[in-house]
Formats: structure tokens, C-alpha cells, sequence
């Protein structure tokens, strides 16, 4: 149980990065 945890809170994490990097790399063209 606790390491399907853990893997889900790698994954939600490694998700969210590669959000603010879209958002980092829109906001940079926007420039």
C-alpha cells in the first residue's frame, strides 16, 4: 500500500514539472 503511494506521488510529481516547464516554455515564446 504505502509504495503505491509512494509510486503515485513520483508520478504526480514528475507530471507537474513537466507542467510548469510547458508553461515556462509558452511563457518564454510569449517573449
Amino acid at each position: 500500500m504505502l509504495n503505491l503511494l509512494k509510486e503515485f506521488i513520483v508520478d504526480y510529481n514528475c507530471s507537474y514539472i513537466f507542467l510548469i516547464l510547458r508553461v515556462l516554455c509558452s511563457v518564454l515564446l510569449v517573449f
